[in-house]
Protein backbone atom coordinates (compact mmCIF):
# COMPACT_ATOMS: atom_id res chain seq x y z
CA UNK A 1 0.00 0.00 0.00
CA UNK A 2 3.00 2.31 0.49
CA UNK A 3 3.33 3.13 -3.23
CA UNK A 4 -0.32 4.10 -3.54
CA UNK A 5 -0.16 6.32 -0.43
CA UNK A 6 2.75 8.17 -2.02
CA UNK A 7 0.67 8.55 -5.17
CA UNK A 8 -2.27 9.74 -3.09
CA UNK A 9 -0.24 12.44 -1.37
CA UNK A 10 1.33 13.43 -4.68
CA UNK A 11 -2.01 13.92 -6.40
CA UNK A 12 -3.52 15.82 -3.47
CA UNK A 13 -0.60 18.25 -3.38
CA UNK A 14 -0.59 18.76 -7.13
CA UNK A 15 -4.34 18.88 -7.76
CA UNK A 16 -5.39 22.08 -6.00
CA UNK A 17 -9.04 23.05 -6.28
CA UNK A 18 -10.71 26.38 -6.51
CA UNK A 19 -14.10 25.86 -4.83
CA UNK A 20 -17.01 28.29 -4.77
CA UNK A 21 -19.40 28.00 -1.81
CA UNK A 22 -23.11 28.53 -1.36
CA UNK A 23 -24.85 30.20 1.59
CA UNK A 24 -28.19 28.39 1.45
CA UNK A 25 -29.93 25.42 -0.06
CA UNK A 26 -32.89 25.73 -2.40
CA UNK A 27 -36.04 23.96 -1.35
CA UNK A 28 -37.08 21.10 -3.52
CA UNK A 29 -40.23 21.91 -5.46
CA UNK A 30 -42.69 19.28 -6.55
CA UNK A 31 -44.63 19.87 -9.74
CA UNK A 32 -47.55 17.86 -10.97
CA UNK A 33 -48.86 17.99 -14.50
CA UNK A 34 -52.18 16.94 -15.90
CA UNK A 35 -51.81 14.16 -18.45
CA UNK A 36 -52.55 15.31 -21.97
CA UNK A 37 -54.68 13.10 -24.26
CA UNK A 38 -52.39 11.52 -26.88
CA UNK A 39 -54.41 12.78 -29.83
CA UNK A 40 -53.65 16.34 -28.74
CA UNK A 41 -49.93 15.60 -29.05
CA UNK A 42 -50.43 13.95 -32.44
CA UNK A 43 -52.31 17.00 -33.73
CA UNK A 44 -49.01 18.90 -33.54
CA UNK A 45 -47.39 16.65 -36.16
CA UNK A 46 -47.88 18.05 -39.69
CA UNK A 47 -49.25 15.84 -42.43
CA UNK A 48 -46.14 16.27 -44.59
CA UNK A 49 -42.55 17.47 -44.37
CA UNK A 50 -40.81 20.41 -46.04
CA UNK A 51 -38.56 19.85 -49.03
CA UNK A 52 -35.02 18.77 -48.15
CA UNK A 53 -32.17 21.23 -48.69
CA UNK A 54 -29.44 18.59 -48.69
CA UNK A 55 -29.79 15.33 -50.57
CA UNK A 56 -29.09 12.54 -48.11
CA UNK A 57 -29.86 8.99 -49.10
CA UNK A 58 -29.02 5.43 -48.23
CA UNK A 59 -25.79 4.13 -49.74
CA UNK A 60 -26.37 2.28 -52.98
CA UNK A 61 -24.71 -0.82 -51.50
CA UNK A 62 -27.29 -0.83 -48.70
CA UNK A 63 -30.44 -0.17 -50.70
CA UNK A 64 -32.89 -3.04 -50.48
CA UNK A 65 -30.46 -5.03 -48.32
CA UNK A 66 -31.63 -6.55 -45.01
CA UNK A 67 -30.58 -7.02 -42.29
CA UNK A 68 -28.38 -3.94 -42.26
CA UNK A 69 -28.78 -1.86 -39.10
CA UNK A 70 -25.83 -3.35 -37.18
CA UNK A 71 -24.57 -6.14 -39.42
CA UNK A 72 -25.34 -7.68 -42.79
CA UNK A 73 -26.37 -11.24 -43.58
CA UNK A 74 -22.80 -12.35 -44.29
CA UNK A 75 -21.52 -10.85 -41.04
CA UNK A 76 -24.23 -12.61 -39.04
CA UNK A 77 -23.43 -15.90 -40.75
CA UNK A 78 -19.72 -15.49 -40.06
CA UNK A 79 -20.41 -14.71 -36.39
CA UNK A 80 -22.64 -17.78 -36.08
CA UNK A 81 -20.03 -20.01 -37.70
CA UNK A 82 -17.33 -18.68 -35.35
CA UNK A 83 -19.45 -19.08 -32.23
CA UNK A 84 -17.54 -22.03 -30.81
CA UNK A 85 -14.08 -20.65 -31.59
CA UNK A 86 -14.26 -17.46 -29.52
CA UNK A 87 -15.19 -17.39 -25.79
CA UNK A 88 -17.30 -14.22 -26.02
CA UNK A 89 -19.19 -15.45 -29.08
CA UNK A 90 -19.68 -18.86 -27.54
CA UNK A 91 -21.43 -17.34 -24.54
CA UNK A 92 -23.60 -14.76 -26.21
CA UNK A 93 -24.49 -16.32 -29.57
CA UNK A 94 -25.62 -19.56 -28.00
CA UNK A 95 -27.45 -17.91 -25.12
CA UNK A 96 -29.23 -15.37 -27.31
CA UNK A 97 -30.51 -18.13 -29.57
CA UNK A 98 -31.68 -20.08 -26.52
CA UNK A 99 -33.27 -16.97 -25.00
CA UNK A 100 -35.14 -16.22 -28.23
CA UNK A 101 -36.74 -19.66 -28.11
CA UNK A 102 -38.12 -18.90 -24.62
CA UNK A 103 -39.25 -15.30 -25.04
CA UNK A 104 -42.97 -14.82 -25.48
CA UNK A 105 -44.57 -11.84 -27.19
CA UNK A 106 -48.13 -10.72 -26.40
CA UNK A 107 -50.20 -7.57 -26.23
CA UNK A 108 -50.19 -7.54 -22.43
CA UNK A 109 -46.40 -7.30 -22.30
CA UNK A 110 -46.32 -4.60 -24.97
CA UNK A 111 -48.92 -2.55 -23.07
CA UNK A 112 -46.66 -2.63 -20.00
CA UNK A 113 -43.72 -1.53 -22.13
CA UNK A 114 -45.68 1.35 -23.67
CA UNK A 115 -46.67 2.61 -20.23
CA UNK A 116 -43.26 2.53 -18.54
CA UNK A 117 -39.87 3.85 -19.62
CA UNK A 118 -38.13 1.38 -17.31
CA UNK A 119 -40.02 -1.52 -18.91
CA UNK A 120 -39.00 -0.14 -22.28
CA UNK A 121 -35.34 -0.23 -21.24
CA UNK A 122 -35.58 -3.77 -19.86
CA UNK A 123 -37.74 -5.44 -22.50
CA UNK A 124 -37.86 -3.30 -25.65
CA UNK A 125 -34.13 -2.62 -25.45
CA UNK A 126 -32.62 -5.51 -23.51
CA UNK A 127 -34.78 -8.61 -24.04
CA UNK A 128 -37.06 -8.64 -27.08
CA UNK A 129 -34.42 -7.49 -29.63
CA UNK A 130 -32.72 -10.83 -28.94
CA UNK A 131 -35.36 -12.47 -31.14
CA UNK A 132 -34.36 -10.35 -34.13
CA UNK A 133 -30.66 -10.90 -33.42
CA UNK A 134 -31.14 -14.65 -33.01
CA UNK A 135 -33.12 -14.86 -36.25
CA UNK A 136 -30.40 -13.00 -38.14
CA UNK A 137 -27.76 -15.31 -36.65
CA UNK A 138 -29.69 -18.52 -37.23
CA UNK A 139 -33.12 -18.21 -38.91
CA UNK A 140 -35.78 -20.68 -37.77
CA UNK A 141 -39.52 -20.99 -38.18
CA UNK A 142 -39.92 -20.34 -34.45
CA UNK A 143 -38.11 -16.98 -34.49
CA UNK A 144 -39.74 -16.07 -37.81
CA UNK A 145 -43.22 -16.60 -36.37
CA UNK A 146 -42.38 -14.66 -33.22
CA UNK A 147 -41.05 -11.71 -35.18
CA UNK A 148 -44.06 -11.62 -37.49
CA UNK A 149 -46.39 -11.69 -34.49
CA UNK A 150 -44.39 -8.97 -32.75
CA UNK A 151 -44.37 -6.73 -35.80
CA UNK A 152 -48.13 -7.20 -36.27
CA UNK A 153 -48.76 -6.21 -32.64
CA UNK A 154 -46.54 -3.15 -33.04
CA UNK A 155 -48.23 -2.07 -36.27
CA UNK A 156 -51.67 -2.44 -34.70
CA UNK A 157 -50.74 -0.39 -31.59
CA UNK A 158 -51.80 3.26 -32.00
CA UNK A 159 -48.99 4.49 -29.70
CA UNK A 160 -45.67 3.02 -28.64
CA UNK A 161 -45.25 5.25 -25.60
CA UNK A 162 -48.31 6.12 -23.54
CA UNK A 163 -46.47 8.19 -20.95
CA UNK A 164 -46.63 11.96 -20.58
CA UNK A 165 -44.37 12.38 -23.62
CA UNK A 166 -46.60 10.30 -25.89
CA UNK A 167 -44.46 8.72 -28.63
CA UNK A 168 -41.51 10.96 -27.90
CA UNK A 169 -40.36 9.58 -24.56
CA UNK A 170 -37.29 7.58 -23.62
CA UNK A 171 -39.24 4.32 -23.48
CA UNK A 172 -40.70 5.10 -26.88
CA UNK A 173 -37.18 5.36 -28.27
CA UNK A 174 -36.52 1.81 -27.06
CA UNK A 175 -39.72 0.49 -28.65
CA UNK A 176 -38.71 2.19 -31.90
CA UNK A 177 -35.39 0.33 -31.90
CA UNK A 178 -37.24 -2.93 -31.22
CA UNK A 179 -39.60 -2.27 -34.13
CA UNK A 180 -36.75 -1.30 -36.46
CA UNK A 181 -34.70 -4.40 -35.61
CA UNK A 182 -37.77 -6.61 -36.01
CA UNK A 183 -38.56 -5.15 -39.44
CA UNK A 184 -34.91 -5.32 -40.46
CA UNK A 185 -34.65 -9.01 -39.57
CA UNK A 186 -37.90 -10.23 -41.15
CA UNK A 187 -38.99 -7.74 -43.84
CA UNK A 188 -37.87 -9.87 -46.81
CA UNK A 189 -40.26 -12.61 -45.69
CA UNK A 190 -43.31 -10.38 -45.20
CA UNK A 191 -46.39 -10.16 -47.37
CA UNK A 192 -45.81 -7.08 -49.58
CA UNK A 193 -48.95 -5.28 -48.38
CA UNK A 194 -48.04 -5.79 -44.71
CA UNK A 195 -44.41 -4.83 -45.37
CA UNK A 196 -45.63 -1.52 -46.80
CA UNK A 197 -47.91 -0.98 -43.80
CA UNK A 198 -45.12 -1.78 -41.33
CA UNK A 199 -42.65 0.51 -43.10
CA UNK A 200 -45.13 3.37 -42.96
CA UNK A 201 -45.70 2.75 -39.24
CA UNK A 202 -41.96 2.99 -38.50
CA UNK A 203 -41.70 6.15 -40.56
CA UNK A 204 -44.68 7.66 -38.74
CA UNK A 205 -43.00 7.11 -35.38
CA UNK A 206 -39.72 8.60 -36.59
CA UNK A 207 -41.64 11.74 -37.62
CA UNK A 208 -43.51 11.85 -34.31
CA UNK A 209 -40.27 11.63 -32.36
CA UNK A 210 -38.67 14.44 -34.30
CA UNK A 211 -41.60 16.86 -34.39
CA UNK A 212 -42.91 16.27 -30.87
CA UNK A 213 -39.56 15.78 -29.20
CA UNK A 214 -36.69 17.43 -31.00
CA UNK A 215 -38.76 20.33 -32.35
CA UNK A 216 -40.54 20.55 -28.96
CA UNK A 217 -44.06 20.51 -30.43
CA UNK A 218 -45.18 17.96 -27.84
CA UNK A 219 -47.43 19.48 -25.19
CA UNK A 220 -45.70 18.09 -22.09
CA UNK A 221 -44.35 21.15 -20.21
CA UNK A 222 -40.96 19.76 -19.15
CA UNK A 223 -38.35 19.99 -21.89
CA UNK A 224 -35.23 18.89 -20.09
CA UNK A 225 -33.47 16.65 -22.62
CA UNK A 226 -33.58 18.95 -25.63
CA UNK A 227 -31.41 21.65 -24.08
CA UNK A 228 -27.92 20.22 -24.54
CA UNK A 229 -26.16 17.57 -26.65
CA UNK A 230 -24.86 15.40 -23.80
CA UNK A 231 -28.14 14.29 -22.22
CA UNK A 232 -28.31 10.51 -22.45
CA UNK A 233 -32.13 10.66 -22.59
CA UNK A 234 -31.65 12.51 -25.88
CA UNK A 235 -29.43 9.69 -27.10
CA UNK A 236 -32.19 7.18 -26.27
CA UNK A 237 -34.59 9.08 -28.49
CA UNK A 238 -32.06 9.58 -31.29
CA UNK A 239 -31.44 5.84 -31.41
CA UNK A 240 -35.15 5.22 -31.91
CA UNK A 241 -35.55 7.86 -34.59
CA UNK A 242 -32.40 6.85 -36.48
CA UNK A 243 -33.16 3.11 -36.39
CA UNK A 244 -36.73 3.51 -37.69
CA UNK A 245 -35.61 5.87 -40.46
CA UNK A 246 -32.70 3.76 -41.62
CA UNK A 247 -34.76 0.57 -41.62
CA UNK A 248 -37.36 1.93 -44.07
CA UNK A 249 -36.04 5.06 -45.86
CA UNK A 250 -35.66 3.19 -49.16
CA UNK A 251 -39.06 1.47 -49.02
CA UNK A 252 -41.52 2.36 -51.81
CA UNK A 253 -43.83 5.22 -50.87
CA UNK A 254 -41.57 6.57 -48.09
CA UNK A 255 -40.30 10.11 -48.65
CA UNK A 256 -37.70 10.37 -45.90
CA UNK A 257 -35.43 13.00 -47.48
CA UNK A 258 -36.21 15.85 -45.08
CA UNK A 259 -36.28 13.73 -41.91
CA UNK A 260 -32.98 12.10 -42.92
CA UNK A 261 -31.52 15.58 -43.29
CA UNK A 262 -32.72 16.50 -39.80
CA UNK A 263 -31.44 13.24 -38.32
CA UNK A 264 -28.00 13.95 -39.75
CA UNK A 265 -28.03 17.47 -38.30
CA UNK A 266 -28.99 16.01 -34.93
CA UNK A 267 -26.16 13.48 -35.03
CA UNK A 268 -23.69 16.13 -36.22
CA UNK A 269 -24.67 18.14 -33.15
CA UNK A 270 -24.46 15.46 -30.45
CA UNK A 271 -21.26 13.89 -31.78
CA UNK A 272 -19.52 17.27 -32.13
CA UNK A 273 -19.90 17.92 -28.39
CA UNK A 274 -19.15 14.39 -27.19
CA UNK A 275 -15.99 14.52 -25.01
CA UNK A 276 -12.86 13.17 -26.71
CA UNK A 277 -12.27 10.93 -23.68
CA UNK A 278 -15.72 9.39 -24.11
CA UNK A 279 -16.53 9.72 -20.41
CA UNK A 280 -19.75 10.84 -18.71
CA UNK A 281 -20.06 13.78 -16.31
CA UNK A 282 -23.06 12.21 -14.49
CA UNK A 283 -21.28 9.05 -13.28
CA UNK A 284 -19.78 5.77 -14.40
CA UNK A 285 -23.26 4.24 -14.00
CA UNK A 286 -24.72 6.76 -16.40
CA UNK A 287 -21.95 6.08 -18.88
CA UNK A 288 -23.02 2.43 -18.73
CA UNK A 289 -26.66 3.53 -19.06
CA UNK A 290 -26.27 5.98 -21.92
CA UNK A 291 -23.22 5.39 -24.12
CA UNK A 292 -24.66 2.39 -25.97
CA UNK A 293 -27.42 4.52 -27.48
CA UNK A 294 -25.03 7.08 -28.94
CA UNK A 295 -22.84 4.26 -30.24
CA UNK A 296 -25.87 2.56 -31.83
CA UNK A 297 -26.97 5.70 -33.66
CA UNK A 298 -23.47 6.50 -34.90
CA UNK A 299 -22.93 2.91 -36.07
CA UNK A 300 -26.20 2.76 -38.00
CA UNK A 301 -25.64 6.16 -39.62
CA UNK A 302 -22.09 5.29 -40.70
CA UNK A 303 -23.11 1.89 -42.08
CA UNK A 304 -26.18 2.99 -44.00
CA UNK A 305 -25.59 6.64 -44.92
CA UNK A 306 -21.78 6.63 -45.12
CA UNK A 307 -21.21 9.25 -42.41
CA UNK A 308 -18.02 9.27 -40.33
CA UNK A 309 -19.24 9.70 -36.76
CA UNK A 310 -17.22 6.80 -35.41
CA UNK A 311 -14.03 8.65 -36.27
CA UNK A 312 -14.74 10.90 -33.29
CA UNK A 313 -12.18 9.89 -30.63
CA UNK A 314 -14.82 9.56 -27.91
CA UNK A 315 -16.03 6.27 -29.38
CA UNK A 316 -12.53 4.84 -29.45
CA UNK A 317 -11.76 6.01 -25.90
CA UNK A 318 -15.02 5.41 -24.02
CA UNK A 319 -13.88 2.01 -22.70
CA UNK A 320 -11.10 3.59 -20.63
CA UNK A 321 -13.26 5.23 -17.96
CA UNK A 322 -15.03 1.92 -17.42
CA UNK A 323 -11.77 0.01 -17.00
CA UNK A 324 -9.86 2.53 -14.88
CA UNK A 325 -12.80 2.93 -12.47
CA UNK A 326 -13.20 -0.84 -12.08
CA UNK A 327 -12.12 -2.60 -8.90
CA UNK A 328 -11.39 -6.23 -9.66
CA UNK A 329 -11.92 -7.42 -6.08
CA UNK A 330 -15.24 -5.59 -5.70
CA UNK A 331 -16.37 -6.51 -9.20
CA UNK A 332 -17.77 -3.03 -9.71
CA UNK A 333 -16.80 0.57 -10.33
CA UNK A 334 -15.65 3.40 -8.08
CA UNK A 335 -17.64 6.37 -9.31
CA UNK A 336 -18.33 10.04 -8.77
CA UNK A 337 -21.81 11.55 -9.20
CA UNK A 338 -25.00 9.55 -9.06
CA UNK A 339 -23.89 5.99 -8.35
CA UNK A 340 -24.81 3.97 -5.28
CA UNK A 341 -21.16 3.22 -4.44
CA UNK A 342 -20.86 0.38 -3.70
CA UNK A 343 -23.63 -0.93 -5.87
CA UNK A 344 -24.51 -4.58 -6.15
CA UNK A 345 -22.55 -6.26 -8.92
CA UNK A 346 -23.77 -4.60 -12.09
CA UNK A 347 -25.04 -6.84 -14.86
CA UNK A 348 -23.08 -6.85 -18.10
CA UNK A 349 -26.00 -5.58 -20.21
CA UNK A 350 -25.11 -2.55 -22.32
CA UNK A 351 -21.45 -2.74 -21.23
CA UNK A 352 -20.89 -4.66 -24.45
CA UNK A 353 -21.13 -1.37 -26.37
CA UNK A 354 -17.71 -0.37 -25.01
CA UNK A 355 -16.18 -3.07 -27.22
CA UNK A 356 -16.60 -0.52 -30.00
CA UNK A 357 -13.37 1.07 -28.70
CA UNK A 358 -10.96 -1.74 -29.57
CA UNK A 359 -13.07 -2.55 -32.63
CA UNK A 360 -12.18 0.90 -33.96
CA UNK A 361 -8.64 1.26 -32.61
CA UNK A 362 -7.56 -2.41 -32.86
CA UNK A 363 -5.99 -1.88 -29.42
CA UNK A 364 -5.13 -5.35 -28.00
CA UNK A 365 -4.84 -4.00 -24.43
CA UNK A 366 -8.30 -2.45 -24.48
CA UNK A 367 -9.71 -5.66 -25.93
CA UNK A 368 -8.10 -7.73 -23.19
CA UNK A 369 -9.27 -5.38 -20.44
CA UNK A 370 -12.88 -5.52 -21.60
CA UNK A 371 -12.79 -9.29 -22.05
CA UNK A 372 -11.48 -9.71 -18.50
CA UNK A 373 -14.08 -7.30 -17.12
CA UNK A 374 -16.74 -9.23 -19.02
CA UNK A 375 -15.54 -12.52 -17.54
CA UNK A 376 -15.51 -10.99 -14.04
CA UNK A 377 -19.07 -9.61 -14.28
CA UNK A 378 -21.03 -11.96 -16.55
CA UNK A 379 -23.21 -14.58 -14.86
CA UNK A 380 -24.22 -18.02 -16.04
CA UNK A 381 -27.56 -16.99 -17.51
CA UNK A 382 -26.94 -13.53 -19.00
CA UNK A 383 -26.75 -12.76 -22.70
CA UNK A 384 -26.32 -9.43 -24.42
CA UNK A 385 -27.16 -8.70 -28.04
CA UNK A 386 -25.38 -5.35 -27.70
CA UNK A 387 -22.14 -7.22 -27.01
CA UNK A 388 -22.44 -9.01 -30.34
CA UNK A 389 -23.38 -5.76 -32.11
CA UNK A 390 -20.05 -4.16 -31.09
CA UNK A 391 -17.61 -6.96 -30.30
CA UNK A 392 -15.04 -7.78 -32.98
CA UNK A 393 -13.45 -11.22 -32.45
CA UNK A 394 -10.72 -10.44 -34.99
CA UNK A 395 -9.10 -7.96 -32.56
CA UNK A 396 -6.44 -10.03 -30.84
CA UNK A 397 -6.21 -9.50 -27.10
CA UNK A 398 -2.91 -8.50 -25.54
CA UNK A 399 -2.09 -8.28 -21.84
CA UNK A 400 -3.81 -5.42 -20.01
CA UNK A 401 -1.29 -5.82 -17.17
CA UNK A 402 1.11 -3.78 -19.29
CA UNK A 403 -1.24 -0.77 -19.42
CA UNK A 404 -0.38 2.32 -17.33
CA UNK A 405 -1.98 1.95 -13.90
CA UNK A 406 -2.82 5.65 -13.42
CA UNK A 407 -4.99 7.87 -15.59
CA UNK A 408 -6.32 11.43 -15.49
CA UNK A 409 -9.58 12.15 -17.31
CA UNK A 410 -9.05 15.81 -17.96
CA UNK A 411 -12.55 16.67 -19.16
CA UNK A 412 -13.98 15.87 -15.72
CA UNK A 413 -10.88 16.41 -13.59
CA UNK A 414 -11.04 12.78 -12.41
CA UNK A 415 -7.86 10.83 -11.63
CA UNK A 416 -7.66 7.08 -10.92
CA UNK A 417 -4.50 5.60 -9.37
CA UNK A 418 -3.51 2.07 -8.39
CA UNK A 419 -0.37 0.00 -7.86
CA UNK A 420 -1.23 -2.74 -10.35
CA UNK A 421 -4.16 -4.45 -12.07
CA UNK A 422 -4.26 -7.23 -9.48
CA UNK A 423 -7.29 -7.99 -7.30
CA UNK A 424 -7.49 -6.19 -3.98
CA UNK A 425 -4.82 -3.53 -4.54
CA UNK A 426 -5.70 0.00 -3.39
CA UNK A 427 -7.73 2.04 -5.89
CA UNK A 428 -7.71 5.81 -5.40
CA UNK A 429 -9.91 8.41 -7.07
CA UNK A 430 -9.53 12.19 -6.94
CA UNK A 431 -11.99 14.62 -8.55
CA UNK A 432 -11.96 18.33 -9.12
CA UNK A 433 -13.79 19.70 -12.16
CA UNK A 434 -16.80 21.79 -13.09
CA UNK A 435 -20.38 20.58 -13.09
CA UNK A 436 -20.85 18.95 -16.49
CA UNK A 437 -17.16 18.79 -17.37
CA UNK A 438 -15.21 21.11 -19.65
CA UNK A 439 -16.61 20.03 -23.01
CA UNK A 440 -20.24 20.56 -22.00
CA UNK A 441 -19.37 23.94 -20.51
CA UNK A 442 -17.54 24.84 -23.68
CA UNK A 443 -20.82 24.16 -25.47
CA UNK A 444 -22.71 26.26 -22.95
CA UNK A 445 -20.57 29.31 -23.59
CA UNK A 446 -20.51 28.82 -27.34
CA UNK A 447 -24.26 29.47 -27.46
CA UNK A 448 -24.65 32.00 -24.63
CA UNK A 449 -23.50 32.27 -21.04
CA UNK A 450 -26.95 31.57 -19.63
CA UNK A 451 -27.65 28.53 -21.78
CA UNK A 452 -29.21 25.75 -19.74
CA UNK A 453 -27.33 22.46 -19.62
CA UNK A 454 -28.41 19.37 -17.71
CA UNK A 455 -26.05 18.69 -14.79
CA UNK A 456 -28.79 17.18 -12.63
CA UNK A 457 -26.76 14.13 -11.59
CA UNK A 458 -23.47 15.93 -10.87
CA UNK A 459 -22.46 16.39 -7.22
CA UNK A 460 -20.85 19.35 -5.41
CA UNK A 461 -17.72 17.21 -5.06
CA UNK A 462 -14.75 19.38 -6.07
CA UNK A 463 -11.53 18.30 -4.33
CA UNK A 464 -13.08 14.99 -3.25
CA UNK A 465 -11.18 11.73 -2.91
CA UNK A 466 -12.04 8.07 -2.45
CA UNK A 467 -10.03 4.98 -1.54
CA UNK A 468 -10.81 1.29 -2.00
CA UNK A 469 -8.68 -1.43 -0.40
CA UNK A 470 -9.29 -5.14 -0.89
CA UNK A 471 -12.78 -4.43 -2.23
CA UNK A 472 -13.82 -2.25 0.74
CA UNK A 473 -14.15 1.53 0.88
CA UNK A 474 -11.73 3.24 3.26
CA UNK A 475 -12.79 6.71 2.05
CA UNK A 476 -16.27 6.62 0.54
CA UNK A 477 -17.13 8.61 -2.63
CA UNK A 478 -20.76 9.19 -1.68
CA UNK A 479 -23.98 7.63 -2.94
CA UNK A 480 -26.91 8.46 -5.21
CA UNK A 481 -28.84 10.81 -2.94
CA UNK A 482 -30.77 14.04 -2.84
CA UNK A 483 -30.46 16.83 -1.96
CA UNK A 484 -26.96 17.34 -3.30
CA UNK A 485 -24.73 18.37 -0.39
CA UNK A 486 -20.98 19.00 -0.19
CA UNK A 487 -21.02 17.59 3.34
CA UNK A 488 -21.91 14.19 1.91
CA UNK A 489 -18.73 14.10 -0.19
CA UNK A 490 -15.16 13.40 0.92
CA UNK A 491 -14.11 17.00 0.48
CA UNK A 492 -13.90 20.18 2.55
CA UNK A 493 -16.35 22.84 3.73
CA UNK A 494 -15.24 26.47 3.84
CA UNK A 495 -16.32 28.15 7.07
CA UNK A 496 -18.98 25.48 7.29
CA UNK A 497 -20.35 26.24 3.85
CA UNK A 498 -20.67 23.83 0.96
CA UNK A 499 -19.98 24.45 -2.69
CA UNK A 500 -22.09 26.76 -4.80
CA UNK A 501 -25.01 24.91 -6.40
CA UNK A 502 -25.52 22.51 -3.48
CA UNK A 503 -28.80 21.86 -1.69
CA UNK A 504 -31.02 21.14 -4.67
CA UNK A 505 -32.69 17.83 -5.36
CA UNK A 506 -30.91 17.77 -8.71
CA UNK A 507 -27.94 20.00 -9.49
CA UNK A 508 -28.55 22.97 -11.78
CA UNK A 509 -26.11 25.08 -13.82
CA UNK A 510 -24.96 28.21 -11.99
CA UNK A 511 -26.55 31.26 -13.61
CA UNK A 512 -24.38 34.05 -15.02
CA UNK A 513 -21.18 32.18 -14.12
CA UNK A 514 -18.63 30.25 -16.13
CA UNK A 515 -18.59 27.07 -14.06
CA UNK A 516 -15.08 26.30 -15.32
CA UNK A 517 -13.87 29.07 -12.98
CA UNK A 518 -15.46 27.54 -9.88
CA UNK A 519 -13.45 24.33 -9.50
CA UNK A 520 -10.53 23.07 -11.54
CA UNK A 521 -7.18 21.31 -11.41
CA UNK A 522 -4.21 23.68 -11.38
CA UNK A 523 -1.60 21.02 -12.17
Amino acid sequence: METTLKNLCFIIFLCVAVIATADAADKKKKRKFKKIPPEQHMAQVPASDPAANEKISILESMRGVHPRLFMGKEEFERMYNMRNDDPILKIHVNRIIADAEKLNVDQKLLNKIYASASMGVVHALGQLPKIAFAHSLHPTDVTSDKLKKLLRLLVDSPYWDTGSETDYGMGGGCVMLLAAMTFDAICDDLDPAFRKQAAQKLFTHARRMYYLGHLEKGLHPIRYWQQDPANNHRWFRNKGMVSCLLAVADEPGIDAAWILEQAKKEMDYVVKWFPAEGDCHESISYAHFGFAHLAMSATMMDRILGTNYLKHPGFENAWSSMVYSFDWKLGNHMSYGDTKNPDKQRSWGKMGAFFIGPKLSRDPLAQDALIKMHDRVIDDASSSWTTLAFYDPTVKAGSMETMPVNRLFEDLGVAYLRDSWSDGVPLFMFKCGPYGGYRLNEYRHSVGDNKYISVAHDDPDANSFSLLLNGEFIAHPGIYEMPKLTANQNTILVNGKGQIGEGKGYSQPIKDVDMRTLSYLTT
